[in-house]
């Protein structure tokens, strides 16, 4: 059985010969190592979007700079209606960059980026899935990202934990009035996204608990994933959300809605909700764990343990694929992947037949 196969029986709830093993595949590097895992089952979950935004009006200014030894980029948007901007720290692990300055600061910012969207052109690149699959084959899935959700997009990409804990008591009406702009732009690219060949899709939302909280994710997210959900089961696609932080509080709520998978669901011990928990509450989803990430730095022996843990916590392993999302460190990735992959060959049969371990 290929990979493909095994994803796409996993989603019908069918047989497949060992539970799938995924990664993004810019996660680990090309080579004899990357090569022999991937003859040994290893696969992908190919995300990349389609999408091409474009806006003919706007003037996009990158400068480069250096504060207190740090390299930063500044990233200036200037418009017949005026100008925003927004900095990055671009010295983060793993060539990763961090926003320190954000979009919307003050209120006429909110202003001019309202009138900036207005001459946007959204389109897709119709050939894009068509070159990927001629070279992926059989050897995983292509899914398409789809953005944020536009209350997450407000709260990391536009302005940011810090001012947006201020913004939404100070300038709620305010708040509330970019919400539904970005919900109407949000819905339209969903609909340009359902029209292609892609057969799976992923919302980018990095749902954690502690950032958005029960009350938030009720009123500004979940009703947005049920228009989601519409717009691409009535052309018979799978939808998901990368949720890969604290879910605990969350947990319920996630199991109403229409999602059809979960990525990136990353379990005790890493967060507060174990998989055995998660396994229970959202039995009506695929479930896509990222590997627990401190758990590639321990020993082999540790390492074994807990993938047979997940296993035994993941029974009978249905609609369960284990995924590496995150970056793991150079001198570990290998060695511990496979450990993961030689367990799975050897006890990952799908359904369990009920094999235990004394953990």
């Amino acid at each position: 059985m290929n990979v493909r196969e095994r994803i796409l029986n996993t989603f019908n709830n069918f047989k497949v010969d060992r539970i799938p093993f995924l990664t993004y595949p810019f996660l680990i590097p090309s080579g004899e190592n990357e090569r022999d895992l991937r003859n040994n089952g290893l696969g992908y979950w190919w995300i990349i979007s389609p999408l091409v935004i474009k806006n003919r009006t706007l003037e996009r200014i990158t400068t480069y700079f250096y504060q207190n030894g740090r390299e930063y980029i500044k990233n200036t948007f200037r418009s017949k209606y005026g100008e925003i901007y927004e900095i990055y720290d671009t010295e983060g692990a793993y060539g990763t960059s961090l926003r320190k300055k954000f979009l919307l600061k003050e209120e006429k910012e909110f202003e001019i980026f309202e009138k900036i969207l207005k001459d946007e052109e959204i389109e897709i690149n119709k050939s894009l899935y068509k070159e990927i699959k001629k070279n992926l084959g059989n050897d995983g899935i292509i899914v398409s990202w789809i953005p944020k959700s536009p209350f997450q997009s407000l709260l990391y990409e536009l302005i940011g934990p810090e001012n947006f804990a201020y913004l939404i008591y100070d300038y709620y009406d305010l708040f509330l009035h970019m919400y539904n702009v970005l919900l109407k732009r949000y819905l339209k690219i969903c609909e340009l996204l359902s029209d292609t060949e892609f057969e799976f899709f992923e919302i980018g939302d990095n749902i954690t608990s502690e950032m958005i909280g029960l009350e938030r994710f009720k009123k500004f997210v979940i009703p947005v994933y049920e228009k989601v959900c519409e717009i691409f089961h009535v052309r018979n696609k799978k939808v998901g959300s990368h949720m890969d932080g604290n879910l605990k509080i969350l947990k319920e709520e996630i199991t109403k809605t229409k999602l059809d998978f979960i990525d990136a669901f990353t379990p005790y011990p890493d967060t507060d909700l174990t998989l055995k928990e998660a396994k229970k509450e959202w039995n009506n989803k695929v479930i896509i764990i990222n590997y627990p990430s401190s758990v590639h730095i321990r020993s082999e022996k540790e390492i074994e343990e807990i993938t047979k843990k997940l296993i035994d916590e993941a029974f009978p392993c249905d609609k369960f694929i284990i995924n590496i999302t995150e970056n793991i460190p150079s001198e570990h990735w290998n060695k511990s992947l496979k450990i993961i992959n030689n367990i799975l060959i050897k006890y990952g049969e799908v359904p369990k037949g009920g094999q235990k371990w004394t953990i």
